[in-house]
């Protein structure tokens, strides 16, 4: 028999685990450690609420950064997490964009309710280019930005 984790308060799970992980300092602390005794559900609501809440009070960022989560306010650190969550969102939009809108046949990909969401999700695969032509590198892509005014070379308008 198994037993149910008490039920805890989301701001009770995150206040614990922004303590955790700031008396853990610069050097962060990997997923397991910052977990403590929280379940996973436990741990993603913590998770959830520090990033909601906390980070605006606290005026800090809460990140994973090369597997370990750290509070920062360090420029580079918030750049690679960024970047990290887009090409996350960038490749569930493609996914999405080539699995449910793509198949369709024309007459369907002509309706009003599929062609916004055809062209939201275009719009997010475009606005990804610049980060996708720099190997998702938040430097590379604001200096190519910065060169061809955040225009894609590739012309792309579709996931290939």
């Amino acid at each position: 028999m198994t037993t149910r984790a008490r039920p805890r308060a989301a701001a009770d799970l995150g206040e614990e685990l922004w303590e955790r992980v700031e008396a853990a300092g610069t050097e962060g602390l990997p997923p397991d450690r910052a977990r403590g005794s929280m379940t996973r559900s436990q741990f993603e609501r913590a998770k959830a609420w520090v990033r909601d809440k906390k980070c605006a009070l606290e005026r800090r960022a809460f990140v994973l950064f090369e597997g370990f989560y750290v509070t920062t306010v360090d420029p580079v650190l918030c750049a690679s997490a960024v970047v990290r969550e887009f090409k996350v969102i960038e490749r569930r939009v493609t996914r999405i964009y080539t699995s449910m809108i793509e198949p369709l046949p024309a007459e369907a990909q002509n309706t009003a309710a599929i062609g916004l969401l055809k062209a939201q999700c275009l719009g997010v695969i475009n606005a990804m280019k610049v980060l996708d032509e720099a190997g998702y590198s938040a430097d590379a892509a604001a200096k190519l930005a910065a060169t061809n005014g955040a225009k894609s070379r590739r012309g792309r308008t579709r996931p290939q």
